[in-house]
């Protein structure tokens, strides 16, 4: 058995179209040889012409799509795809003693789970192929936390609500902390909790439930006023469900945008990133791919993750990359953010 080699000549830059000619394939099958052993590559061929191998521009989002109500035994819940990327989020609830330090708040719970997963994978670490799980399941946890136990309070100092958020990823094709968080957001938005004078009564010290839980839980967890004294008959139910959907629209929601940071070189060629000869950085152009795919993920020099508070705007920046970024960078992508959080918004409404 003889096998035979191409050596590449010396300085050749391993260019899209050079390999092609190389393979001497037809152009189909080349571009899938290419795309399996040579990812960068494949897409540096791609951003050459300012677009991506999936055919979006550099500023466009995947097509996002929202289900609420998917689970029949929770509290709220939700289904959400990002491209190729499909997210389930439930809530349930517990009953308990607030802390000491915050009597009128509750606490949230988040857990992250992969679909096929178990606690023997990877040395015991249930990780995500684009973002470790850990990872993500401590940034949900400190976005839902910053936000959502003023509204859990049922009698202050003496009953809360901890909610406990489980999110499990069904398909992991990239950009897994947007796609998480909008989940939990559509999952919140959905969620039915119980309310002290309509759906619970104290007798005794003890807070005991009034009707068939499933058949009156309102919509949309809201924020209790101190209630020490509050006994609401039937007769007031209508008006504190009035009241309670008034409170709805105050809610606070947040939603994510996150970019890949890509340096682009515009002398030699994209293809010429890994030539250890070129000097890079001079003549590097920073560009910023929106939501970024598994594949994509895996070819950025970094990150930025920017969060938008609705309806105050706040704004949160998790920034990873060793590319620095100026001002007029963080003001472009910061409105960036605000219109797809305001995209997202509507795309959850519809739901």
């Amino acid at each position: 058995m003889t096998s035979t080699s191409v050596e590449m000549p010396r300085g050749e830059v391993t260019s899209k179209s050079y390999l092609t000619k190389m393979l001497g394939l037809p152009s189909q099958q080349s571009d899938q040889i290419i795309q399996a052993l040579l990812p960068q590559t494949h897409a540096n061929a791609f951003w050459a012409q300012s677009t991506r191998t999936d055919g979006r521009s550099f500023s466009q989002p995947r097509t996002t799509s929202v289900v609420t109500s998917i689970l029949k035994h929770s509290l709220g819940s939700a289904s959400i795809q990002l491209g190729s990327t499909k997210i389930i989020a439930a809530n349930t609830i517990e009953i308990g003693q607030p802390t000491p330090t915050a009597p009128d708040h509750g606490d949230v719970v988040v857990q992250v789970h992969r679909k096929g997963r178990n606690r023997n994978d990877d040395g015991g670490n249930r990780t995500c192929s684009t973002t470790n799980a850990s990872y993500l399941q401590s940034w949900l946890q400190r976005q839902l936390s910053e936000f959502i136990p003023p509204y859990l309070n049922l009698l202050t100092g003496r009953a809360t609500i901890r909610l406990i958020v489980t999110v499990l990823i069904l398909q992991d094709d990239g950009n897994l902390m947007d796609a998480s968080l909008l989940a939990c957001m559509a999952a919140w938005n959905d969620t039915k909790l119980p309310v002290l004078g309509v759906d619970l009564e104290e007798q005794a010290g003890k807070l005991w439930w009034k009707k068939d839980p499933a058949k009156t839980w309102i919509r949309r967890p809201i924020k209790n006023p101190d209630a020490d004294d509050m006994q609401i008959d039937d007769k007031n139910d209508a008006e504190t469900q009035a009241q309670a959907q008034e409170r709805q629209s105050k809610s606070e929601l947040r939603f994510s945008l996150t970019v890949g940071i890509i340096r682009q070189h515009q002398q030699h060629g994209l293809d010429d990133v890994h030539n250890d000869d070129h000097d890079g950085d001079n003549d590097a152009a920073k560009r910023f791919l929106v939501d970024p795919t598994k594949q994509e993920m895996a070819l950025m020099e970094g990150t930025i993750t920017i969060t938008i508070h609705v309806p105050s705007k706040l704004t949160q920046i998790e920034f990873t990359s060793p590319i620095p970024l100026d001002p007029s960078d963080f003001a472009v992508l910061s409105k960036m953010a605000e219109d797809r959080s305001n995209e997202l918004l509507r795309v959850m409404q519809k739901s």
